[in-house]
């Protein structure tokens, strides 16, 4: 990634240099700290679905111990949140984008789990009220799915073929 004379490798590298650039870090210190835990937690539970789940040939027999493990991060996320409308406060940082996917990846794995957590339901709500989400996906450009790569067993472009065999 290039930006003026700013050259860029690592995707999360590339993230926060827009996060910062665009003021979408946090306004204040503890809000940057807040944005900064909530983005690598959520990151670090996406590699472990990755890992565990949606690459895995083996993840039927991981289900059960994931969706106790996915209860309990949930749980967390939904008490970090607390009664905050975003992760920083009122306002929208880069870390509500990255739990929103996250939290949008968990529902499309196991549909109406956020049921069961009312704060990170209205979270994602709220997320998906934003107008520049709203005009994303209402474009031609919006992409709902696949999220994974084409090997993956869920959530990549041939998951129902992998699945059948």
């Amino acid at each position: 990634y290039m930006d003026d004379d700013v050259k860029l490798s690592q995707s999360h590298v590339i993230l926060r240099h827009l996060a910062r650039k665009h003021k979408l870090d946090g306004d204040n210190e503890q809000e940057r700290v807040r944005t900064d835990l909530v983005a690598t937690q959520a990151v670090e539970y996406q590699i472990d679905f990755a890992r565990t789940m949606a690459y895995n040939s083996e993840h039927e027999k991981n289900q059960e111990t994931y969706e106790k493990t996915l209860a309990d991060r949930l749980n967390g996320l939904a008490k970090f949140l607390g009664d905050r409308q975003f992760v920083a406060g009122d306002h929208v940082t880069y870390g509500d984008f990255v739990l929103y996917e996250y939290l949008e990846g968990q529902n499309f794995y196991k549909p109406g789990v956020l049921k069961d957590h009312p704060t990170l339901e209205k979270f994602v709500e709220r997320v998906n009220e934003l107008e520049s989400v709203k005009k994303y996906f209402n474009s031609s450009r919006a992409i709902k799915a696949p999220f994974n790569g084409a090997p993956a067993y869920i959530g990549g472009p041939y998951s129902d073929q992998i699945a059948k065999k």
